[in-house]
């Protein structure tokens, strides 16, 4: 059994390496996670890099030590591996199960919903998950022969959510989570599922002067920026989004939206608009730091989320603390963090002469950026610990008993 100064509080046990990758809101919220509680909580996920796979060691994680398990290796390099990344993953888990638990703690916290489908209650003394969305992440995989199995794969999850998890909480607002009781049919009956939002961190996003990040960044002064934040897939809307900058250029020919990220769909929308590319009314960021993606959305004028589903989005809350006001579409959180008329606005539909015509409308909407920044409040890093521990109760030390 590994050794330890102190006990962890709990394993995080996720599908990212809690760097860098995969970009997207997991490997948000992990990171978060892991600031948050610093070495108070082991890590348990994917390798990308030398460091060793399959046993307990401790891991110096930007500047914070903590005990790491390194489930199996994956290479970087695949933007759409052959085989699934989940399902990789899945059989990672599997056989590393029962090294996993030789450390001092009996409690487990995933947001990984096929992680869910290996853990069983019996092998621990506490299990935790977090819907990171209500939507159901196989039937809209980038992998079309993986969506068959989307119903089996969720009414399976359901299960082992009913007869594992002892906590269960959610980034959806209230009637996404009744949306999902309801679709289980049964299975979650019963189950309390506790909404939890997405946070951000005050010390890498907050407002900034628009113009100063413009020269910063050599963005135009005088252009309408559009940003979108976040990883480049259908699931979040990106050929809505371009059709309504198409029909919005018809006022504003000088308008922009920046892609902030990377993604699978990448390549194809270079393809597909290499001429709006080559003219800089796209522009793609790649994947980029924290720090470089504050500066370009204090840079926009309005940042626009397309996305078909979503859980609490992490983009939305970042958009409020950088006092931005929002066009999205209706997804989950949405209705707590745009308000009509004062710092955005919500579609009913996916119309882009609409959305062109929402745009015009929010750049005339007055005090936008305090009513975000107002809004922002309710979402601060700071209160991540103390929430988590009033829903999901955990001991002074974190200790297992000592029949463990």
């Amino acid at each position: 059994m590994i050794q330890h100064q102190h006990y962890p509080e709990f394993i995080h046990l996720e599908q990212c390496n809690f760097v860098d990758y995969p970009p997207g809101g997991t490997l948000s919220f992990s990171r978060q996670i892991r600031k948050s509680f610093g070495s108070k909580v082991a890590l348990a996920g994917i390798v990308t890099d030398n460091t060793p796979c399959g046993t307990w060691i401790e891991k110096e994680i930007e500047g914070t030590r903590h005990s790491f398990f390194g489930i199996g290796r994956i290479s970087p390099k695949s933007k759409k591996p052959v085989i699934p990344l989940r399902i990789q993953t899945y059989f990672f888990l599997k056989r590393s199960l029962s090294k996993l638990s030789r450390i001092n703690t009996g409690r487990i916290f995933t947001s990984t919903p096929q992680f869910m489908l290996t853990l069983d209650r019996k092998n621990w003394e506490s299990i935790c998950f977090c819907f990171a969305g209500t939507g159901n992440a196989v039937a809209l995989s980038r992998y079309p022969l993986l969506r068959c199995f989307g119903n089996y794969y969720e009414k399976t999850l359901f299960k082992s959510l009913r007869r594992n998890a002892d906590c269960i909480l959610a980034s959806a607002d209230k009637n996404s989570i009744n949306k999902t009781i309801k679709r289980s049919g049964g299975r979650l009956e019963g189950k309390v599922i506790h909404t939890f939002p997405t946070r951000y961190d005050d010390q890498v996003f907050y407002h900034q002067n628009r113009d100063e990040c413009r020269l910063r960044l050599g963005l135009p002064l005088n252009s309408v920026i559009i940003s979108v934040n976040g990883r480049l897939s259908w699931v979040k809307g990106w050929p809505f989004i371009i059709q309504t900058l198409k029909v919005f250029m018809e006022s504003y020919p000088d308008a922009k939206v920046i892609f902030i990220g990377d993604g699978e769909d990448r390549q194809v929308i270079e393809s597909k608009h290499s001429d709006m590319i080559e003219k800089k009314s796209i522009i793609i960021t790649g994947q980029i730091s924290p720090e470089k993606v504050n500066e370009f959305l204090g840079a926009s004028d309005i940042i626009m989320v397309g996305s078909y589903e979503e859980g609490w989005s992490m983009a939305m809350v970042e958009a409020l603390a950088c006092g931005k006001p929002i066009l999205s579409t209706h997804i989950s959180g949405s209705e707590d963090m745009v308000l009509p008329g004062k710092n955005g606005e919500i579609l009913t539909d996916r119309d882009p002469q609409k959305a062109a015509e929402a745009i015009k409308r929010i750049l005339k909407q007055k005090n936008a950026s305090a009513k975000s920044i107002e809004l922002s409040k309710l979402y601060r890093l700071d209160s991540l610990t103390n929430d988590l521990k009033k829903l999901w109760v955990m001991p002074p030390d974190g200790t297992r008993d000592a029949s463990s």
